[in-house]
């Protein structure tokens, strides 16, 4: 029966591939303008996952629906935890701007004047930070259905000890980038970065929290919500973890995101936790570099580290160049006396 069913599926996946194909080969390139061809492969990597969700689809019906909403919720409360979330950030991004709003900038934007940012996003901006709102979304979701149904993520109250909770907090920051900081390392790969990571590198100097946090490539936050889960899932098998640490976890590790997002000059340390905005502005600046995001170690391990560059010498040659125009200013006006001068003295000796 399995098999009937099967070469059943055979002609609406040989469609969606061969749709596929043809927007991604022939369409993409005659539509998307030539300023914007860089745009292509990202979207390109974008629209290959969904035709395999697509194909998927056609093999199970159940897998979609499964995939976007596991509890079987109707579609309004759907809807409604959707818009819930996407309050509750705004709401958290808000609060986070508020204390920091006093906070020194860092140097560097100060010190090169020539220095920009992405100016204003796109189109494929909004687009990928629409898409990655689902995806945070269903993560969500299945992360609630894992958390509801496994042993090793406590519950009660009355098992509440510093292991489950402290300890497994700062294990579960440590695990976490320490998955990233490799993937992320491996997105920077030449044959691999123009397809996924490279969007999110348009700005080379974030400032607009949350839009430059989550301007990224879909694949790149399935990526990072991966690590998330992969470092949940070891830890709660070493120390076990507790469901209040897990929630407050959750919500630093969005107001960290964004937070290295903007222009300002925080950071912390402590127990070798190293957060700073600096170091992910460098990475920024440096691809190459400050791979990960709360634990340098992780880079001074794989010799990627890169301490902050303020920029200083950028000032010290405008402050030059303003200094030799100056003085060519002065030249100019004492040759402007000189001429002036030698004109007087030529007609007061006419007149004699």
């Amino acid at each position: 029966m399995d098999i009937s069913n099967n070469i059943k599926n055979i002609p609406a996946t040989c469609i969606i591939l061969a749709s596929t194909m043809i927007i991604t080969n022939y369409i993409l390139p005659i539509y998307i303008p030539p300023k914007q061809k860089h745009h292509i492969k990202p979207i390109k990597a974008l629209i290959w996952p969904i035709a395999m969700l697509l194909t998927l689809q056609s093999s199970n019906v159940n897998t979609l629906p499964y995939l976007f909403n596991p509890f079987q919720l109707k579609l309004h409360i759907w809807v409604g935890l959707y818009i819930m979330k996407a309050i509750g950030l705004g709401i958290l991004e808000s609060i986070v701007l508020c204390f920091i709003r006093n906070t020194k900038k860092l140097k560097y934007r100060e010190n090169n004047k020539r220095a920009k940012g992405l100016e204003a996003l796109q189109i494929i901006d909004y687009l990928f930070l629409f898409a990655n709102s689902f995806v945070e979304t269903i993560f969500v979701h299945h992360l609630c259905v894992f958390v509801l149904n496994d042993k090793y993520i406590i519950k009660s109250m009355d098992e509440m000890n510093i292991i489950n909770t402290f300890l497994s907090f700062y294990l579960l920051f440590l695990a976490d980038d320490f998955f990233y900081a490799i993937s992320h390392r491996f997105m920077h790969w030449g044959p691999i970065y123009p397809w996924i990571h490279k969007h999110h590198h348009r700005q080379p100097l974030p400032e607009r929290g949350y839009l430059d946090a989550g301007n990224e490539h879909p694949l790149e936050q399935l990526i990072g919500l991966g690590c998330v889960f992969l470092a949940i899932r070891l830890i709660s098998y070493v120390t076990t973890i507790h469901i209040v640490s897990m929630f407050i976890y959750f919500n630093i590790y969005a107001l960290l995101a964004i937070l290295n997002h903007t222009p300002y000059d925080v950071k912390f340390y402590g127990f070798g936790f190293e957060y700073s905005v600096a170091a992910h502005e460098m990475h920024h600046r440096n691809p190459k570099s400050n791979y990960a995001q709360y634990f340098m170690y992780w880079d001074v391990l794989m010799g990627t580290y890169k301490p902050y560059d303020d920029g200083a010498r950028y000032n010290k040659k405008s402050n030059n160049n303003n200094n030799n125009n100056k003085m060519m200013e002065k030249m100019n006006n004492i040759k402007k006396k000189k001429t002036r001068s030698s004109s007087t003295k030529s007609n007061q000796s006419k007149k004699k």
